[in-house]
């Protein structure tokens, strides 16, 4: 039998092998970052839903805009 990897085209597949699989920090890191996109598409929807601008959010939350500075 052998015990070569069955070849593949799928990025995904190829990203988590060389750089995730076997290594719990960098899943741990993956999953935070996961989490904190997760957050941020939120409160952007949220925020739209609202009307607001994020310089009227930050004033409400009694912040500075680049704290409310997200990435979506």
């Amino acid at each position: 039998m052998s015990s070569k990897r069955k070849p593949t085209t799928d990025a995904i597949a190829i990203l988590e092998r060389r750089h995730y699989s076997g290594r719990p920090g960098r899943l741990a890191d993956l999953e935070r970052a996961r989490l904190h996109a997760k957050l941020a598409q939120e409160i952007y929807a949220r925020r739209k839903a609202m009307g607001l601008t994020q310089a009227e959010l930050a004033k409400r939350a009694k912040t500075s805009v680049s704290a409310m500075d997200y990435r979506v």
